[in-house]
């Protein structure tokens, strides 16, 4: 794996985890 790779995991989870969050803060 390289860090580019890694790179783009990171994004999709983070972008992924903050989608969630966000569906969880609105439906309270």
């Amino acid at each position: 794996m390289d860090s580019k790779g890694l790179l783009s995991m990171w994004l999709i989870l983070i972008n992924d985890s903050d989608k969630t969050f966000m569906i969880r803060y609105k439906s309270g």
